[in-house]
């Protein structure tokens, strides 16, 4: 095993969905990050990062999927890290309200990480989904 890596950061990097749904429900951070640079991997990438980096090369769609709903999009916690804050408290991420059903479903840990997010990223996703939606509506 690589030192720096951790399990979720494996299958993420392998494009392992259902392993990296199970690693999550089981608990794994999404909040850690790799210590080492190995191919395309650079240090410091969450498994959120590994997936996206793969959906611009290679499929990684499903892995991202899986990612995106169980992981806040800006910082990686996941709803377990969020309820181990604050003993005995169930919390959730939230989903982006903005987003059209059937979209890019975006998830957050709070507003900060919201915010960021959509400045860096999600906007032009949201905006996307929202323009084919649409498209595809005014084609019925």
């Amino acid at each position: 095993m690589l030192p720096g890596f951790t399990p979720l950061l494996f299958a993420a990097a392998g494009n392992h969905a259902a392993v990296v749904k199970l690693l999550l429900t089981r608990g794994a951070d999404g909040t850690k990050t790799t210590t080492v640079t190995v191919g395309k991997i650079d240090a410091g990438s969450t498994a959120l990062d590994i997936a996206r980096r793969g959906a611009s090369g290679e499929d990684f769609t499903e892995t991202l999927a899986v990612l995106r709903v169980m992981c806040c999009g800006a910082c990686g916690v996941t709803s377990a890290g969020l309820s181990a804050t604050t003993p005995g408290v169930e919390r959730h991420l939230k989903r982006c309200s903005s987003c059209p059903a059937g979209g890019p479903s975006a998830h957050y840990c709070g507003v900060e990480c919201q915010r960021a997010d959509w400045v860096a990223r999600h906007r032009g996703q949201c905006a996307e989904a929202r323009r084919a939606r649409q498209a595809a509506g005014s084609e019925v």
